[in-house]
């Protein structure tokens, strides 16, 4: 049990956040948690975060307000194939927090394949580094991130460390 308020959100490439958070029963869902407040990363005010010196790809990244103020980021990712990245876990997941609004949809300049977004995933990851990381395998997607096969691999990963997590 904690008093601290509690941020449920992502950075949807359209407008549908506020109403799948409620098909999702959200609301209801999370009742039990106190202060939990549903928040659409992709919407502004958007704040410039530095990264350290050893960032990879860029100096900073535009977020959201509340998503920079947090005291920590919990990476919750559905298992599924991507294309350009093989799959979508824990670090890949992190890619939603980036507002499409400020990076163009759907994320087109971050989502380069070969230069930018191993590089964006990285600089993600050092910043945010999640408290706790898990991988939803009960039920994944095959043959691609949006339409994919269902198949159900039947699992379910938690850790602390992104990057065990994923491997």
């Amino acid at each position: 049990v904690t008093d601290a308020e509690l941020l449920v959100g992502d950075a949807p490439t359209d407008e549908t956040a506020p109403r799948l958070y409620q098909e999702l029963g959200y609301p209801e869902r999370l009742a039990f948690a106190g202060r939990v407040r549903l928040v659409d990363f992709g919407r502004p005010l958007y704040v410039t975060v530095p990264l350290p010196p050893e960032h990879l790809m860029f100096r900073e990244y535009r977020l959201n307000a509340d998503l920079a103020g947090a005291d920590a980021v919990i990476s919750v990712a559905k298992m599924k194939a991507h294309r350009a990245m093989g799959c979508t876990l824990c670090i890949k997941n992190l890619f939603g927090l980036t507002p499409p609004r400020a990076y163009g949809h759907p994320r087109q300049y971050l989502h380069d394949r070969l230069i930018r977004l191993p590089r964006v995933l990285v600089d993600l990851a050092m910043t945010f580094q999640p408290a706790l990381n898990v991988v939803d395998g009960i039920v994944a997607a095959n043959h691609g991130e949006w339409g994919g096969t269902p198949m159900q691999p039947g699992i379910l990963l938690a850790g602390r460390n992104a990057v065990a997590v994923d491997a």
